[in-house]
């Protein structure tokens, strides 16, 4: 079941020098393939879910979303689940930057094993910027409280919980656990052309044992469609566990995207839940977004043997210096001309759907509004879509999108054209 609500979770983007607000509705389905050497048995389950989020400057936010799964199946439980939290982050000095996230989170599970936690962590950070890659490091300490809730009457066998008969039903036991954590770690980010590398490796202690974890992933943009293969190994009290998978969003037309998804979750050590098999599809619609529809923030020009020419205007009187960058470019720097408190920049590209953003005194850079086709990449930081028609098709029709509008269907044309567009916790 727990497999099942990584499916359904929406994880805080890191966006730097943006601030804007975002309320979204998903629906889905997932099927959950559970661990070997356990009794449980594979489900299907219907996903629902609500999250809303405010981003500021620098990956500063706070975010919230509740989720639930209904069994499709006798194989599976129903179950809901919540959380809430916010990261905030400041420039210390040079390339160094200080940062505290917490995070609230509970779920509960239905009978016959009722089964509920809430937890809480405390995430101190700190971010090392060397030009392409970042370093990061933090340290974590967590606490929660579990209770799970066995009917004998509806089940041949209890777990290994040692279960208290309660007073009020004589059929009913009961086990509570105070539950900790305590954890620390370090990764590596690299960008190299269009793809983005990580790797790192954690620690963790808590009520259960200790665990080990190093991990590592790759991502990048394919004709408009996000993608992020990643793979992980553990070392727990219950043995080695290797996880992983790859997963997929595509922006659709206006408000809406897709995510599809194929991977074997993360343990848990906090919550103590295992890791398991599991494949979905989610569709996200962003029901509110903050402001009003802005200026287009590109306009298309001519279009000749070369490509159409694009010119970005980007209001950001407070950099001292901004660059394009985006799959047109390779990801390599363009620099922009300032007038005023307006850059600009002109570029040649081909017909086809990318992601672009720009680096604003050499930091991630994307304006709270104006941005059309929205997606969060692999770094957790947001990027831009810009469709570029064929020369048969209306030059206009890419320009006039918003960020609050989404893609339009000359839009959904080129993609056509082009090819196909964080465990839960």
């Amino acid at each position: 079941m727990l497999a099942a609500m990584a499916a359904c979770a929406v994880a805080a983007p890191h966006v730097a020098h943006a601030q804007e607000a975002r309320l979204g509705l998903e629906a889905g389905w997932a099927r959950r393939f559970p661990p070997s050497g356990t009794d449980a048995v594979q489900a299907s389950y219907a996903l629902a879910g609500l999250a809303a989020d405010l981003r500021t400057a620098f990956g500063s936010g706070a975010w919230g979303s509740v989720a639930g799964g209904r069994a499709l199946d006798g194989g599976g439980s129903d179950w809901t689940s919540a959380t809430v939290g916010g990261e905030g982050w400041v420039r210390v000095r040079g390339p160094l930057d200080l940062g505290f996230a917490l995070e609230g989170y509970g779920f509960r599970v239905e009978e016959p094993y009722t089964y509920r936690a809430l937890a809480a962590l405390v995430r101190p950070r700190v971010r090392l910027r060397l030009g392409p890659a970042h370093l990061l490091g933090h340290v974590e300490a967590g606490g929660g409280h579990s209770v799970i809730e066995a009917d004998v009457s509806q089940v041949e066998r209890v777990t290994r919980n040692r279960l208290q008969r309660t007073g009020a039903t004589p059929r009913v036991r009961r086990a509570e656990t105070d539950l900790w954590q305590r954890s620390a770690g370090a990764e590596l980010r690299v960008r190299t052309g269009a793809l983005v590398w990580a790797a790192g490796a954690a620690w963790s202690g808590t009520r259960a044992g200790e665990w080990r974890r190093g991990h590592a992933s790759v991502g990048g943009s394919i004709a408009g469609t996000l993608w992020q293969a990643f793979a992980s190994s553990w070392a727990g009290p219950a043995g080695d566990e290797v996880t992983g998978g790859l997963v997929l969003h595509v922006p659709l037309n206006g408000r809406w995207s897709a995510r599809a998804s194929g991977l074997r979750t993360d343990p848990d050590p906090l919550v103590r839940t295992t890791a398991a098999s599991q494949g979905g599809l989610m569709l996200r619609w962003d029901a509110l977004t903050s402001g009003t529809p802005p200026a287009p923030l590109y306009a298309l020009g001519a279009s000749t043997e070369g490509g159409t020419s694009v010119t970005f205007r980007v209001p950001a009187g407070a950099a001292r210096t901004l660059a394009l960058v985006g799959d047109f470019t390779d990801w390599s720097p363009v620099p922009m001309v300032r007038a005023g408190d307006v850059w600009s920049a002109e570029v040649r590209v081909r017909p086809g759907v990318y992601h672009f953003g720009f680096l604003a005194d050499g930091e991630w850079f994307l304006p709270a509004e104006g941005v059309p086709g929205r997606v969060s990449d692999e770094w957790g930081r947001e990027n831009g879509t810009l469709v570029v028609p064929r020369a048969d098709a209306d030059p206009v029709a890419g320009v006039t999108t918003s960020r609050a509008e989404g893609p339009s269907s000359t839009e959904k044309e080129a993609r056509a054209s082009s090819g196909p567009g964080e465990g839960a916790r």
